[in-house]
This record gives structure tokens, sequence and C-alpha cells, in this order.
């Protein structure tokens, strides 16, 4: 927890609850998505991010937040499907972010039941649900089952898991080297601040 944490390595201690619950609080707020809509997006993520690598340095100071250029991995697919026939979202999760040195495989099949983590360091991992909050967990964003996942996330799996359909449709846009060209013809923060989280993200 965090102040076990915080009185072993200082101030800027933060645990994985930390983040969880506070992307799940400010995602899922029912008044406002202030992490993924409007201008708030690149902001916050940059906030959370720093927040995150200065969590991570506090305990081994070697460390740093990994950059994931993912336009390399989605052109890649996207060739694989256009020059070899491949299915892209086959070719997307042969990435090396998705081995199980990073974030692991998951089953492809998508269905609540399989799309549990199988493998990597998030393998069986336990979702956390508003009981494990020492404070008032009633403040703090959950679906239905007490996960701490987005309220309109009806999912009662309780590992992590990853899926490539929202609401039944699939999920297989992956951003390019075009939407980030195009991203940097915007020549006004409202313009750029209110699209970045579209086809580039």
């Amino acid at each position: 927890d965090d102040s076990t944490g915080q009185a072993k390595y200082g101030k800027h201690y933060r645990s994985m609850q930390y983040f969880v619950s506070k992307h799940t609080d400010l995602a899922g707020d029912e008044t406002c998505d202030h992490l993924h809509e409007g201008l708030g997006f690149l902001t916050n993520h940059v906030a959370i991010s720093m927040e995150f690598e200065n969590a991570l340095r506090v305990v081994d100071n070697t460390l740093s937040l990994p950059y994931w250029d993912y336009t390399i991995d989605g052109n890649n697919a996207q060739q694989a499907a256009e020059n070899n026939g491949a299915d892209e979202e086959k070719a997307w999760r042969s990435s090396v972010v998705f081995t199980d040195e990073w974030f692991g495989t998951s089953s492809p099949g998508n269905d609540l039941n399989t799309a549990t983590m199988l493998t990597g360091p998030w393998a069986n991992t336990p979702v956390m649900t508003l009981t494990d909050y020492d404070d008032d967990s009633t403040s703090h964003v959950s679906n239905s089952y007490g996960y701490l996942r987005a309220p309109w996330n009806t999912n009662n799996n309780p590992y992590v898991a990853r899926y490539n359909k929202t609401f039944e449709y699939e999920t297989d846009v992956m951003p390019s080297c075009t939407d980030y060209y195009d991203m940097l013809a915007y020549d006004t923060w409202l313009d750029f601040g209110m699209n970045i989280a579209n086809g580039a993200h």
C-alpha cells in the first residue's frame, strides 16, 4: 500500500492500486471522462505518466517508463496484411509488446471467460475491487460487480483481461505514421488538443 511504500521509499512512492483507482476514477466519472475526452487527454496522460515514472524511480532509479511507438507495429501489421494476406489483428498481436516479457498473451477468443491474461507479469492478476480500499470505498468508481472498471464495463471476470472488442465492435484500427503526421499539421492548441485522442491514440 502507499503508506508502507512511502515509509520505505519516500513521499513520491505510489502503489499500483493508486494508479488503477486514479485512472478509473478520472476516466469513469459519470459527469465527464477527464482522461480521454477533450483538452484534458494529453495533459492528464502526461501528468499520470510522469507520476508513474517518479514512483518507479524511487524504488529503482535505473528504471524509466518505456515509450512504445505503436505506429511501427501498426505499420508492420498493415504491411503483413497487404503483402502476405495475413490477418492484421493476428499480425498486430505478434508485437514484442504482447510477449511474455512485456504484457503477455491473452486468448484470442475475446469472450469474457477466455480473455484473461494467460502469460507474462499480468497473468491471472486479480482486478482490484472496492473492498480492497481502507478508505471510503463509496468515493471510487467501479462497475456493477465492484471491480475497478468503468461503470459501463459490465465484465465480471475477476482477472486482468484484454479484448479487441467494445460492445461487440472490433477494435482493429491502429494508429499510423500518417495519423501522427496529420496531427502535426494542426497549428492551434485547440485543434491539436481536441484531436490527439482520436486516430493518433
